[in-house]
């Protein structure tokens, strides 16, 4: 139970502290780690680090992490310089900074290891459900209860959270790129911290491709790697990069109950492996009822937003892939999901992304977030859209799906960096649209140019063939913003 977390509480606190959790001291805190944690640590006459989760750097793709944190990070004099010298670097991890007697927390690139906090109780931990367990006293938030009980589970399928608000009063939670300050537990954003440095494809092109091969490289170095295969980008992507490693990858196509043989990520993921001369194998899932009761308990308890439909794929996972580490990628700060900001952002159009048009709770939430954004970095010219995607969405989908995989394996995103974020939100609207992505083409290209031979995520019914073209057209913009002022006069408000 609790795979892979952590929690950090202060010493007034009364806690039974979990089994097989290593308990560290901490100025007045004490910091539990769960022992499946990859954990490094450094100290010099400045600051001590800890880093709690799997991480690598391409430029070291030799140094295991704890070997990391004593060459590099130990020679930093302050939070500027950790954050710097972790700039590439890739994972599902969390870093906390003591200088004198303040403490800075922050994660990841896109959160992937969640981090939320109870000023009053002064406990910070990853999920709600370690909270649940940490904390007895726990008033609800009644707005956003309505919301997670009305709202969500109508347009998103447990990963859709928004927001820094929890269904309890005093937890919040800490957005990608927000970092943590104690003992006052104030939060600020700690990237990026300058203008966009616009660019195009053909002058990062050759960078973007090489810390990718670089980033796979290093993960493989700690242990061997599963890669998924589908019809999509980033798995394409990922494949071709893998086949330029020095090991042998473990190469795999999932078929979910409700697929069927000719469905297209099991087809063309099949093509795809046929192209690249490997060998790979084909994931029979079997049903969620099928799955033991004890792994049921500790996968629900260990993630506060589990979803019935990855419960299968998690003990499947458990079972064949344990000692692999699990290359998941979501590559979307490559493509304007939500579009590349022709229409001015507002609290409802960015709902309306999200599919919470009209939305109290979610107007609420996308509001702080959009105020935040003009006043930190609002003339650093990054796409609104893209930022809030990437930190709402990606902030969210991603961590829930990581965490629902901790009880199996140890899944990471080898897109979701700093510097490979910066990379791709400085293209060319027209280098970075969502169907047809000309970026993705390129990367996959220069690894594999026979991949291009197939098809990106084909649909055959005409309805949806017809929902594709238009999405494709440079109108498609203004035709968005038109049904979201239908939708906005017809819904009213709700939740």
């Amino acid at each position: 139970m609790f795979e892979r977390q952590f929690y950090l509480v202060h010493e007034n606190l009364s806690v039974n502290h979990l089994p097989n959790f290593k308990v560290i001291s901490l100025n007045n805190w004490s910091l539990a780690v769960q022992e499946k944690n990859y954990y490094s640590t450094v100290k010099n006459n400045n600051l001590e680090v800890h880093i709690i989760g799997c991480f690598v750097h391409p430029d070291y793709k030799d140094i295991a992490p704890n070997n990391f944190a004593k060459m590099v990070l130990g020679d930093c004099a302050n939070i500027d310089e950790i954050n710097n010298a972790l700039y590439k670097s890739c994972g599902r991890f969390l870093v906390i900074v003591i200088i004198e007697e303040k403490i800075v927390i922050r994660s990841d690139a896109v959160s992937l290891a969640q981090i939320h906090f109870d000023k009053i109780n002064k406990v910070i931990c990853t999920d709600i459900r370690l909270y649940e367990h940490l904390i007895n006293d726990r008033a609800v938030n009644l707005d956003a209860k309505s919301f997670y009980i009305n709202t969500m589970p109508y347009r998103a399928n447990g990963d859709g959270w928004i927001g820094e608000d929890t269904i309890y009063e005093n937890l919040q939670k800490l957005l990608p790129n927000q970092a943590l300050n104690l003992p006052d537990f104030s939060v600020y954003r700690y990237w990026p911290t300058s203008p966009k440095n616009e660019t195009n494809l053909g002058n990062s092109l050759i960078e973007i491709a090489d810390n990718l091969k670089d980033t796979l490289q290093a993960f493989q170095n700690l242990a061997p790697l599963s890669v998924a295969v589908t019809s999509g980008n980033d798995s394409r992507l990922a494949l071709a990069v893998s086949l330029s490693l020095e090991q042998d990858c473990y190469y795999f196509i999932d078929k979910l109950p409700e697929m069927k043989s000719n469905d297209v990520d099991i087809v063309i993921g099949k093509q795809l492996c046929d192209i690249a001369g490997v060998k790979y194998h084909v994931h029979d899932i079997g049903s969620e009822d099928a799955v033991p009761s004890a792994f049921k308990k500790v996968y629900f308890k260990n993630t506060f937003f589990a979803k019935n439909e990855r419960l299968a794929v998690a003990h499947y996972y458990s079972e064949h892939l344990k000692n692999y580490i699990n290359i998941c990628g979501v590559g979307e700060f490559g493509r304007s999901v939500y579009g590349n900001g022709v229409i001015p952002a507002s609290e409802n159009y960015l709902c309306h992304k999200y599919h919470y048009t009209n939305s109290k709770f979610a107007n609420a939430m996308a509001r702080k977030w959009l105020n935040k954004y003009k006043v930190e970095i609002g003339n650093f010219g990054y796409n609104p859209y893209s930022l809030f995607y990437i930190e709402q969405r990606l902030g969210n989908w991603g961590a829930v799906g990581n965490s629902e995989s901790d009880i199996a394996l140890e899944e990471v995103n080898p897109y979701a960096s700093h510097y490979n974020i910066e990379k791709f939100l400085s293209l060319p609207k027209g280098e970075t649209t969502y169907i047809n992505n000309k970026v993705f083409y390129a990367l996959t290209a220069h690894f594999n140019d026979l991949f291009s031979a197939l098809p990106v995520n084909p649909v055959y019914k005409f309805k949806k063939k017809i929902a594709k073209f238009v999405k494709a057209t440079p109108l498609f913009p203004i035709i968005d913003y038109l049904i979201f002022i239908y939708k906005g006069k017809v819904i009213g408000k709700f939740d």
